[in-house]
C-alpha cells in the first residue's frame, strides 16, 4: 500500500518528515496501522461525525424536481446511523 507515495519525491519527503519528528523512518509502522483499520471502525467513525447533524444537499441536472425534500432524505439518513 505504501501510502500513495508513487513518486520518488513523495517518498522522500515522507521519509524526511519522519526522520525529523521521531528520528527514524517509521513507513512501515504507519503502513500497518492503516491496514489494521476495518469497516467498522470507519462506521463508528462517520455515525459519530454525522449523529446530530444535519446534512447538506445539492443537486443539479433535470431530475432535481423529482427528487424526494430535504427532511424526507435528512430522515432516511439519521435512521441508518
Amino acid at each position: 500500500m505504501n501510502l500513495a507515495l508513487e513518486r520518488q519525491q513523495d517518498r522522500l519527503e515522507e521519509a524526511t518528515k519522519h526522520i525529523m519528528n521521531f528520528n527514524k523512518i517509521r513507513l512501515d509502522e504507519a503502513e500497518a496501522l492503516v491496514e489494521k483499520v476495518t469497516s467498522e471502525d470507519i462506521n463508528f467513525v462517520v455515525r459519530n461525525l454525522i449523529k446530530g447533524s444535519r446534512p447538506t444537499i445539492t443537486m443539479v441536472g433535470k431530475g432535481v424536481t423529482k427528487v424526494q425534500s430535504f427532511d424526507k432524505i435528512a430522515s432516511s439518513l439519521i435512521s441508518k446511523v
